[in-house]
């Protein structure tokens, strides 16, 4: 038996009603089915095994006409993914080789082209400092000026211009 703080047998504290738990449990949550008691779960029972394990044969079998044809065309595949495979990296190696070959060219054609156009470009300069060097006004502007007429659908529309260029040419003399 427990004794209190005076001396005096303590009670055990006996357990609280159902209703008040609920009442408490409702009123801390808000929960209204917090006092409802939980259902017993179902669990069945497990049934023995009855079918006889049947025992592997000894010796291997030979296999199926089906396990034949899935292991020959398992074969076959893999045999065409490899050849695949190998003719994708040819392709590759093909591909980087022309790639190559295609920059080199154009490097090539890039230096000539830049070549050819310095050179045309000085002696374009050369041809045009010597002519406002040298001559008469209009014997200048005659010599920039095409006199054969090499485009007949425009000879037409610039012979008068023509004409009256060679004339002035010929009056400052």
């Amino acid at each position: 038996m427990l004794t209190g703080g005076g001396g005096q047998p303590a009670t055990e504290a006996a357990p609280a009603p159902a209703e008040e738990v609920a009442v408490a449990a409702e009123d801390a949550f808000g929960d209204d089915f917090a006092a409802a008691p939980a259902a017993e779960e179902f669990v069945p029972e497990a049934a023995p095994l009855e079918a006889p394990v049947e025992e592997a044969p000894a010796e291997p079998a030979e296999p199926t006409p089906l396990e034949k044809w899935q292991a020959e065309s398992t074969a076959a595949i893999a045999k065409r993914d490899a050849e695949a495979a190998e003719k994708a990296d040819k392709m590759k190696e093909d591909a980087k080789v022309t790639i190559e070959q295609f920059y080199a060219e154009r490097a090539e054609a890039v230096a000539g082209n830049h070549e050819r156009n310095v050179g045309a470009e000085e002696e374009f300069c050369k041809q045009r400092d010597s002519l406002f060097s040298n001559g008469e006004v209009w014997e200048r502007v005659v010599s920039l000026i095409d006199l054969k007429g090499t485009n007949e659908k425009k000879q037409s529309r610039v012979s008068r211009m023509r004409s009256l260029f060679l004339h002035m040419k010929n009056e400052a003399k």
